[in-house]
């Protein structure tokens, strides 16, 4: 515990030293990147009054329903989420949600969780922390993958709210396994009232970060959301691709394309009427005008928009090759409908999934997964669970260069066996995520049962 305090004394007066840079960036033009910044401080440091003036202004009546602080980092947690919330409230249609995000990317998503309430986390500091959870006085925190933060996890405590971890997923890689972050983050960890893993291999890397509750393996949440997106089709005017072999490149970084793009051309010369669908992460204006210009000619690719408002049609796309070759998506939304379009295509569909190629980490397979395509990535993916089950059935490969992206599309493409084997083994493991949601939503519901959280506070009160 000494190191742990050590540690936070240490960041408390960094914070108080560096408060007049804070003023200064804050203080910057309108349009600057240092503005923009400013913005992202001046959102969290005003984060723990919102929730505390949420909670504070509950109705009577409302304050005496369960409540429930749900966390997610990023988008892709955001989703798990959603789907836990959603399956919680047919078990507990009582339940209200507050919802909190650490990432920027998961702003937009915040409000389609299903939460009564979202705002971006506050900073991680205690005399920030303990005015929003007395306001709110949940009766139940869970926190998402393996976001625990030590300074809300101990406030937590001190009020006597109990703390689960839900899609708990640790790679081998983790950082949170060495000496010194399991020291720093080993209270947080044993504090933790229940936690839900992916699967077996995470669940034993929870333990051995100092887990001490149960450990239970219910899969991955977000699979059920991920299904749902595909089978709706939400995001997209389009009913259909064009008759010839599409690879939906997905959530993709520039490391991606600097392999994708090299070796698409390398398979026209192959197959020259194969269709890439190209969806950056971030499709901002100066990422699309990078890759537009590697594109080249404006008369060899089109945009989504082009397309799907009518301004252009796949009609046009049906013309030679060396005319459109490139559907480049310049927004996001659409990209689980677009896998779901290309495995339904008359011509053979795949997915190539971003992030593999960078430091930021795989983005999720389970989306082309569960759409029925055929998924590649990069050999990055030793934090993505589902990659490596994906790769064990073989619904998903990996590759580690432009070379082995060239043989693995073209292998796919000249094989339907192949391809109709991936698209079994895909859709079967989609199918078997399904309950995970479920499943998680039933363990937490029991925090919320009458008096759980009484029994919890005497019970820390005695440890």
């Amino acid at each position: 515990m000494g190191i742990t305090f050590t540690a936070y004394l240490g960041l408390t007066w960094i914070l108080r030293l560096i408060a007049p840079l804070v003023s200064l960036i804050c203080a910057a033009p309108p349009g600057s990147g240092a503005a923009k910044l400013a913005r992202g401080i001046k959102e969290r440091s005003e984060a723990h009054r919102r929730l505390a003036a949420w909670g504070r202004g509950r109705a009577r009546g409302d304050r005496e329903l369960p409540l429930v602080w749900m966390h997610a980092p990023s988008a892709g947690e955001a989703q798990q989420a959603r789907a836990v919330i959603a399956r919680l409230r047919e078990l507990r249609p009582e339940t209200q949600v507050v919802f909190t995000y650490f990432s920027p990317s998961a702003r937009g998503f915040a409000s389609e969780v299903g939460a009564d309430f979202s705002d971006c986390l506050p900073w991680d500091l205690p005399w920030v922390l303990r005015p929003a959870v007395r306001a709110l006085a949940p009766d139940l925190a869970v926190f998402t993958k393996t976001e625990v933060w030590p300074t809300l996890a101990r406030e937590l405590a001190r009020a006597g709210t109990p703390t689960a971890l839900v899609a708990g997923t640790v790679s081998a890689g983790s950082r949170r396994l060495g000496f010194l972050a399991r020291r720093l983050l080993g209270p947080a960890w044993g504090g933790l009232s229940l936690c839900c893993a992916v699967d077996e291999v995470s669940a034993r890397r929870l333990r051995a970060l100092g887990v001490t509750a149960e450990v239970r393996v219910t899969g991955d949440p977000g699979t059920e959301a991920a299904v749902g997106r595909v089978r709706s089709g939400a995001g997209t005017r389009l009913t259909a691709l064009p008759d010839r072999p599409v690879l939906v490149a997905g959530s993709t970084w520039p490391a991606d394309e600097k392999v994708l793009l090299p070796a698409i051309r390398e398979v026209r010369r192959s197959v020259p009427e194969l269709l890439l669908v190209l969806a950056p992460h971030e499709p901002s204006e100066s990422r699309l005008h990078g890759i537009t210009r590697r594109l080249g000619d404006r008369r060899t690719w089109t945009t989504f928009a082009e397309i799907e408002f009518g301004r252009s049609s796949f009609d046009r796309l049906e013309a030679p090759p060396d005319q459109i070759g490139t559907v480049l998506v310049e927004r996001v939304g659409a990209l689980a409908a677009l896998y779901g379009l290309a495995a339904d295509a008359d011509g053979p569909g795949l997915a190539f999934v971003g992030g593999g190629f960078g430091r930021r980490g795989l983005h999720s397979v389970i989306e082309p997964a569960a759409a029925g395509c055929p998924v590649i990535f990069g050999p990055r993916h030793e934090r993505a669970p589902a990659a490596r089950k994906l790769i064990e059935l073989g619904a998903g490969f990996t590759v580690a260069d432009p070379g082995e992206l060239v043989a693995a599309v073209l292998r796919l493409l000249a094989s339907e066996s192949r391809r109709a084997g991936a698209r079994k083994a895909g859709l079967g493991f989609a199918h078997e995520e399904l309950g995970a949601a479920k499943r998680t939503a039933e363990l937490l519901s029991g925090f919320l049962d009458s008096g759980s959280k009484a029994q919890y506070h005497t019970h820390c009160s005695h440890t």
